[in-house]
């Protein structure tokens, strides 16, 4: 039940006799035409952007390229913008190229052999 004590507060007296400061209240039947509150629908799955795959990675094979290209470390290292100590981790297989650099050094070789 609630009831104002004269002052303006509403306060709330439930059946075992206490009282609280919150009001109750019933909810009433959903109108036909009323708002829809149910939660909404989940988003469609995003997929994340992926790079196109890379050629396959080998130490042996970056070694073989720049032999058979005919360049040392620094040079290889100069024409496709890394460093020598790069080219050295790539070889020893401490470090994976990126694909870019995989993809810089088949275009080597491609304009190398021809």
């Amino acid at each position: 039940m609630i009831t104002n004590k004269g002052g303006g507060n509403l306060t709330n007296q439930t059946k075992n006799g206490s009282v609280s400061d919150k009001a109750s209240y019933k909810q009433g039947p959903r109108l036909a035409n009323g708002p829809d509150f149910s939660p909404p629908a989940k988003p469609p799955s995003i997929k994340k952007h992926t790079q196109p795959a890379a050629p396959a990675f080998s130490a042996e094979h970056i070694k073989k390229l720049r032999e058979v290209l005919n360049l040392t470390q620094v040079g290889l290292a100069n024409k496709i913008g890394t460093t020598r100590v790069t080219i050295s981790r790539w070889e020893n297989g401490k470090t994976r190229p990126l694909p870019i650099f995989l993809r810089l050094m088949g275009a080597l070789l491609d304009s190398g052999m021809s």
